[in-house]
């Protein structure tokens, strides 16, 4: 694949390992030809390094399964997940996925991606509706806008909320910004509550 047709968030492979593009920026300077400057991740080493490419320059793209997974419960050095086909535990490192487990409720289903048969990385919505279990009580006659406090949510992520949200509350949480979008609608909160 060529460099100039990548994206952000896709996978390629570079000399047998498997990296995550972070970033690809154009760049043109003058009457030079446009390089690419593109920051990749290792996902066996968890090193960050910046590379530039021309856009004619191929890069092996990596294909990736994706499967259901349901998330069960958290060990000290990994989490457990259970393939809903096979109904086979996965015990995934936690430096895997630390980074996204936050947005994920126990005994809920998302989808894992797999790369020759190991697991990558999890492949998580756009946003999730998660419910608030502590944060600050609301202040009378405080109106000044964009006011936030900070609050826990039921995963053990910590994010900040507008001042009218108040313990055991619903929101929508962004989970490529791990920002505050909004309360859940009714019809957005999880079944089992």
């Amino acid at each position: 694949m060529k460099v100039n047709e990548l994206k952000k968030g896709m996978y390629v492979e570079i000399d047998k390992e498997l990296w995550q593009i972070l970033q690809i920026l154009p760049v043109t300077r003058g009457n030079w030809r446009t390089y690419y400057q593109v920051s990749l991740k290792s996902l066996a080493k968890g090193t960050v390094v910046e590379r530039r490419h021309s856009g004619t320059d191929d890069l092996t793209y990596a294909f990736l399964e994706g499967r259901e997974v349901e998330y069960l419960y958290e060990e000290p050095d990994s989490y457990v997940f259970m393939d809903t086909k096979t109904y086979e535990h996965l015990h995934i490192p936690a430096a895997l996925v630390k980074d996204q487990i936050g947005y994920v409720r126990h005994n809920s289903r998302v989808k894992m991606q797999f790369y020759g048969g190991n697991a990558v990385s999890l492949d998580l919505p756009a946003a999730v509706v998660l419910k608030v279990v502590e944060t600050d009580p609301s202040v009378r006659g405080d109106t000044v806008k964009n006011v936030t406090k900070p609050a826990e949510l039921e995963t053990g992520l910590e994010i900040r909320v507008p001042s009218h949200v108040v313990t055991n509350d619903f929101v929508k949480v962004d989970t490529r910004t791990g920002q505050f979008i909004s309360r859940a609608a009714p019809g957005e909160i999880p079944a089992e509550e």
